[in-house]
């Protein structure tokens, strides 16, 4: 009996938060090639069928579209800043990388490129900039290819990284900081689980035949909680996994706003629940959720080995087919 020929979608950043959900999910229909650096920490990859892997600073990205040939490209890579990286790497990462591959897409017939954005505002700096000035650039570019763009609010869950608010939060819960520095916490903000946000990436894989070239969709539960309120549930249900106590001390009020930070965030996800999106995860579960898989083991689940796919080794294959 003939064995089905899975057919190859590829991901930037799979080594990172959303991208190594979404590889971990699509490879049980696909065959993902997941682009990433030879210095990346891998750690979030493990045991995800169906996936390679290949190092895009030691093979061009053009040889790694010319042997795969993706149907679907889902570029999760970006460069916050936070790392006190150069406006140049930012801009690099954010615009020009994202620029490339959806040229390279063109070139070789990719059906959808999806890319990821954010609802955040400017006050957030060069990331924010960067992605909006991208955005500039969709439009015209969806005329030679479909582009959905993903407007995702704020995002986190299990093995989400210390740089980011939740990870921070977490890690310094974790390792029982005496006091956690904050805002007074007022402003709203839609905090969506990761298990939401890769259901409503499936949504729209679903219906991309009815979407139009270019669609701007945002990514969101719809329901906004103050900062305040979500750090104190989750300091109330991360003290019931610390036997021995835990004294941290939210100080709220002790870094002032930033200049420009909107109390709220302008969202409509009228779209996505159209589509037939239903979020499952109110903030409260998702913490839940999150802190259950990180005193159980966090173990994601799958199986299977990576398969490795980085300079020499690449590069005699792709002289081979040429």
């Amino acid at each position: 009996m003939a064995r089905n020929i899975m057919k190859n979608i590829l991901i930037s950043g799979v080594n990172g938060f959303l991208g190594s959900y979404l590889a971990r999910e699509l490879s049980k229909e696909y065959q993902v090639v997941g682009l990433k650096r030879s210095t990346s920490d891998i750690c979030r990859l493990e045991n995800i069928e169906n996936l390679i892997l290949c190092d895009i600073d030691k093979v061009g990205l053009e040889k790694i579209f010319k042997k795969y040939k993706p149907c679907l490209v889902f570029h999760a890579a970006v460069c916050y800043g936070r790392g006190n990286e150069k406006l140049s790497n930012i801009v690099q990462t954010n615009m020009l990388l994202s620029i490339e591959m959806i040229e390279l897409s063109i070139a070789f017939n990719v059906g959808t490129f999806f890319n990821t954005d954010t609802m955040q505002q400017a006050y957030l700096s060069y990331y924010t900039t960067t992605k909006k000035h991208l955005r500039d650039y969709l439009v015209s570019l969806s005329q030679d290819i479909q582009i959905i763009n993903c407007k995702l609010e704020h995002m986190y869950g299990y093995n989400d990284g210390k740089d980011k608010f939740v990870g921070y939060l977490v890690n310094s819960l974790q390792n029982k900081i005496p006091k956690i520095s904050l805002t007074k916490g007022e402003q709203k903000r839609d905090f969506i689980y990761i298990k939401d946000v890769i259901q409503a990436y499936k949504i729209l894989l679903k219906n991309v035949e009815h979407l139009p070239r270019f669609f701007e969709i945002d990514i969101g539960t719809g329901e906004q909680v103050s900062i305040k309120e979500f750090c104190l549930y989750l300091l109330c249900q991360f003290e019931k996994y610390q036997y021995d106590g835990n004294n941290t001390e939210l100080d709220f009020g002790a870094i002032p706003y930033r200049e420009g930070e909107p109390m709220s965030i302008d969202e409509d996800i009228k779209p996505l629940l159209a589509l037939g999106f239903i979020p499952k995860y109110d903030y409260k579960k998702g913490i839940d959720d999150m802190l259950s898989k990180i005193y159980n083991n966090g173990i994601l689940g799958g199986g299977g080995a990576l398969s490795l796919i980085n300079n020499q080794q690449e590069f005699h294959v792709l002289q081979k087919v040429a």
